[in-house]
């Protein structure tokens, strides 16, 4: 887990990963984007996921949300394309399921952070 911009509520992991689990430190809106280092090729956009908050064992809805429009680039050329979104009212642990991780590529990086805009 790597926090990103100096946001403290930022993660990324491997997109390969089935699962990942991470802290929330401020509740609101989140973004789930793919981070990926190559300038060319079709992000995946139509990726399943389930996020559970570890404390309720509850089920919190992930929607999907592209728009490409949104993607921003790295300093050092990556992309970065949000694709799915959702909401948080309460802080603690989480753990995000993707279930097509087999769509990413091998330096593919889901990236979890708030939503900006």
């Amino acid at each position: 887990m790597v926090a990103l911009y100096n946001n403290p509520n930022s993660v990324e992991f491997s997109a390969l990963l089935p699962s990942a689990t991470f802290a929330i430190k401020e509740t609101g809106m989140y973004e789930i984007a793919v981070k990926r280092p190559y300038l060319f090729g079709v992000i995946p956009t139509s990726i399943n996921f389930r996020l559970v908050d570890l404390k309720t064992n509850t089920e919190i809805a992930v929607f999907q949300s592209v728009n490409l429009f949104s993607q921003r680039k790295t300093l050092s050329g990556e992309r970065i394309v949000p694709i799915s979104e959702f909401k948080v009212d309460d802080t603690g642990s989480y753990q995000l399921q993707s279930f097509n991780p087999e769509k990413f590529k091998e330096k593919d990086k889901l990236l979890v952070t708030p939503k900006t805009g």
